[in-house]
Parts: structure tokens; C-alpha cells; sequence
């Protein structure tokens, strides 16, 4: 409510740094692309995510969306629910300001990740800083709360169940391990042993320290916290991960073992920048071709989308080279793919040409 703040030169000073860091990337994009490509690089995205969706999924989305973010927000999210307490609002005192700030910056830009269907949790990972503030200052006053007071609880009930969590996850993690189940979570033996070994303590610290209110057992409560859950996802999820993950390297690496060197490959239309970033070489972009005569001769090799490769056939002969996947992990049917084709024309094409200019000649 302190309105003449936003006349402050202090506030003044804050909005023209963020004009000045937003506009030394935003004025020379808006100069090399023109108003049109500035406009999209806010809205295609966007707007794309809303053609191919039905209200069926879009109503799902809606719904699920909020507690997908709540699990990525885990543990801490749970420690939030006590935010709904108008009583515990009202003893942050002077912090109750910049709990409120943080509050709005959460909830302001929330619909515009929210609403758009297929949106994924991590698009609203850059304002996960301000959870964090949130989550540590609810932290500081529910683990201080005096013995009268209603949410006296909620500190210990927190810690003992995150820290009965830590166990389950390192019982499973052993019997994943050692157990012939095949999924992709499944942790290598020489993985899950040092995990547990190093996991154990953890729990265990974490279980015991809500069991006098002291300020050495409240930091280690939290640092336990923190530490399980850097050290699994560190481990266990990344090695998952890369379990799961589509090699786009090595066949970009295949790719141009296989086609001649010093090859200049052309893309028709825009393709994956995924696939551009490990090519390490530039890739001109030229336009789709409707006739033979738009294809300039020298191109030999090309890459396109397969989906527009379908709609539109190239007006020249020409067979498959490679077919990339740029997906971030195996499924059964890839989604982003570009095919790399070789032009079989220009052979017969030359030859003619030859056999032209030598009957002239004769």
C-alpha cells in the first residue's frame, strides 16, 4: 500500500536497469528481425500450443497443471501449505511485506504458464528463487513457534515425514537395484551402494533433529533436506536420464561421416535447433522449392521436417540419408525429427547438359 514508492527515483532506477538489460538483447533482435519476427518470438510458441488442442485436454491441463508444479516444488511445497493460515500470516511482522511481494510475484505470472495447454512445470522454474525465499522464511518462523501456538506441529511433522520419505526412497533404490525389474529408474548396483551409504546418515540426522528446538538442529534439518534431495537427483535421476536420452550427437556425428567432406548442407525451410547446434557448422536456410528450376544446382545435400517433406514432396528426385531424432528422450513414435536427403538428379541432369554441349560443338 506504500503508493508513492512508485514515484521514487529508487523505483525509477530499478525499472530503467531492467529496460536497460531487457533492450541490449531485445533492440538488436527487434533491429536484425523487424517488428513481425520481435512479435514471435513472444506469441508463435504460444499460440501454436493452443491450435492442436481440445477442450477435452485443455480442461486436464488445467487441472493438473498446479499440482505438477506443487511435485517439482517438493518438499518445500508442503511446508507452504501453513501460508494459508491467516493467523501465521499476521506473526511475520516486518518480513510480512516481502512475503506478501514474493507472493504476488508468484501469483501474478502463474496463468501465463498455466493456461497454455502442454506447458510444462519448468517454464516456471525462473521464479522458483522467489519459492525458495518464501519456503525459507515460513521455514525460520514455523521451526521458532513457541509451544502455545497452533502450528507448533507443522516443524517436526515436516522434517520426520520428509526424512521417513528419505528412507522409503533408500529401501527402494536398494531393492530396484538388486531386483530383475526393468524400468528406467532402475539404478546400476555400483550406483545405488554409495547412494545408500551416503543416504543413510542423512535420514537419520534429519529424523532426529526436530527432537529439541535448537538452532544447530534446525539448520540441520534443513541442510539434510537440501542435501537428499541434491544428491538424488544428482545421481539417481541424472543417470535415468541419460539412460533415456536420445544420443542426437552421435547420429549428427554418423551423419557427417557419411556425407563427403567440405559439403555444404542447405536446409529447406527452418529446422530443429537442435539439430543446427550439433551440425557446428552453419546451415543456410533456403526457400522451399516448387519447381526444379528453384533448386539451385549446387545443393546436394539438404535436411527438412518430415512433416512438410509429407505435405509438400520436393520437385526433384532425391533418397534419405539419415533420419535424426531431436527428441529429448526415446519414444515410440519421435516428434521432432529432420531427415537429411541426398538429390539424385543432378547425375542425369549433368550428363544431359554434357551431351548437349558436345553435339553443339560438333
Amino acid at each position: 500500500r506504500q503508493w508513492r514508492f512508485a514515484l521514487t527515483r529508487a523505483h525509477a532506477a530499478g525499472i530503467g536497469l531492467f529496460c536497460v538489460v531487457f533492450g541490449a538483447w531485445q533492440v538488436p533482435f527487434l533491429l536484425k528481425l523487424g517488428a513481425e519476427g520481435a512479435a514471435r518470438i513472444y506469441v508463435n510458441d504460444v499460440g501454436h500450443r493452443f491450435l492442436d488442442s481440445s477442450w477435452f485436454s485443455f480442461s486436464t491441463h488445467l487441472a493438473e497443471y498446479p499440482f505438477e508444479t506443487l511435485a517439482c516444488l517438493l518438499p518445500w511445497s508442503g511446508l507452504m501449505i501453513v501460508w494459508c493460515n491467516g493467523r501465521f500470516r499476521r506473526t511475520l511482522g516486518q518480513a510480512g511485506a516481502y512475503a506478501v511481494f514474493l507472493a504476488f510475484c508468484l501469483a501474478v505470472p502463474f496463468p501465463s504458464v498455466w493456461l497454455p495447454p502442454g506447458s510444462r512445470p519448468r517454464y516456471f522454474m525462473c521464479l522458483y528463487p522467489c519459492v525458495a525465499l518464501l519456503a525459507g522464511l515460513i521455514a525460520n518462523r514455523v521451526s521458532r513457534t513457541r509451544n502455545h501456538e497452533s502450528w507448533r506441529i507443522v516443524w517436526p511433522v515436516f522434517v520426520r515425514v520428509c526424512a521417513a520419505a528419505m528412507m522409503g526412497i533408500i529401501v527402494w533404490v536398494l531393492v530396484l537395484s538388486l531386483a530383475d525389474i526393468n524400468t528406467w529408474l532402475k539404478p546400476p548396483i555400483k550406483l545405488a551402494i554409495p547412494f545408500v551409504l551416503a543416504s543413510a546418515p542423512i535420514s537419520v540426522l534429519a529424523w532426529w533433529s526436530p527432537a529439541r528446538p535448537t538452532a544447530v538442529r534446525r539448520c540441520l534439518a534443513v541442510l539434510s533436506i537440501a542435501g537428499f534431495v541434491a544428491l538424488s537427483h544428482n545421481t539417481l535421476l541424472i543417470n535415468a536420464f541419460l539412460g533415456t536420452t536420445v544420443d542426437t550427437a552421435g547420429a549428427i556425428a554418423e551423419l557427417k561421416r557419411q556425407i563427403p567432406s567440405n559439403t555444404r548442407l542447405v536446409s529447406f525451410g527452418p529446422t530443429h535447433h537442435m539439430f543446427v547446434y550439433y551440425y557446428h557448422e552453419q546451415i543456410p536456410v533456403c526457400p522451399w522449392p516448387e519447381t526444379v528450376d528453384d533448386a539451385d544446382d549446387s545443393i546436394r545435400y539438404f535436411c527438412a521436417e518430415p512433416s512438410r517433406l509429407e505435405n509438400e514432396p520436393l520437385p526433384f528426385a532425391w533418397e534419405k540419408v539419415a533420419d535424426i531424432s531431436c527428441d529429448r528422450h526415446h519414444l515410440k513414435q519421435a516428434r521432432s525429427r529432420v531427415i537429411v536427403g541426398r538429390r539424385t538428379d543432378l547425375a542425369a541432369t549433368a550428363s544431359n547438359q554434357g551431351a548437349s554441349a558436345a553435339a553443339h560443338r560438333n
